[in-house]
């Protein structure tokens, strides 16, 4: 059973840091799960929310911040090329498009990435939103795409098929044995998230699951 970390290691470090991601290597995970968003200045950093929430309360878009004013109020977000430069070539990335705005400069900066000596076997790109999918599977069409998907099992396979992948993340709230077993006879690879119950996790995978999106990996090495 492949082991994701959802956001890095959410549950045991600050979502979408350094931090998280060196928690998930630390635990073995065979993918790291990151969001990404562009900020004013063109930066693309990693980060779930569209807006900032401020200390005083406020909320201000990352899209109308620059990466200095954003470093100001969050020192801990860190670009997607600070991260790869970090962490290098060894791991897996999943990357998550939260919007489909933000597309053509995640574009830039992934080609950008694997030009250098990053492999592009490393980095898969998924989204919530088909229209991103659809179009980073046509700027980058050997790039493997991952579909996540809210809760239709039935739309999961549509978008996976538009998309020519065989990936699916599915809300685990969603998913039931019938399906499993159906996703698994087609051929489907089928990760539950996020998904921090291993022992349910290990019943799904005598089912078929491909493996799990999770906030904890080191629940996962000792069950």
């Amino acid at each position: 059973m492949k082991i994701i970390g959802h956001r890095g290691a959410r549950g045991l470090a600050p979502e979408n840091t350094l931090a998280s991601i060196y928690k998930a290597i630390e635990h073995h995970v065979d993918a790291i799960e990151i969001d990404l968003r562009v900020t004013k200045d063109k930066q693309v950093v990693l980060h779930h929310d569209k807006a900032l929430k401020q200390p005083n309360g406020e909320k201000s878009n990352l899209s109308e911040l620059t990466l200095r004013e954003l470093k100001e109020h969050k020192p801990d977000i860190v670009t997607l090329s600070e991260v790869i430069k970090s962490v290098g070539n060894n791991h897996v990335f999943i990357l998550e498009i939260k919007s489909f705005l933000d597309c053509k400069e995640i574009i830039k900066e992934i080609k950008k990435i694997t030009s250098s000596k990053f492999s592009s076997d490393n980095l898969l790109i998924g989204s919530k939103s088909q229209l991103a999918l659809e179009y980073m599977h046509h700027e980058l069409p050997t790039i493997k795409k991952v579909v996540i998907e809210r809760w239709s099992g039935v739309r999961a396979r549509r978008r996976a098929k538009k998309v020519n992948t065989n990936i699916i993340f599915m809300n685990y709230h969603f998913i039931w044995y019938g399906y499993i077993k159906s996703a698994k006879l087609s051929h489907l690879e089928l990760y539950p998230y996020a998904i921090n119950k291993p022992k349910k996790a290990k019943r799904w995978f005598k089912y078929g699951i491909a493996g799990v999106v999770t906030d904890y990996p080191d629940l996962y090495e000792i069950n």
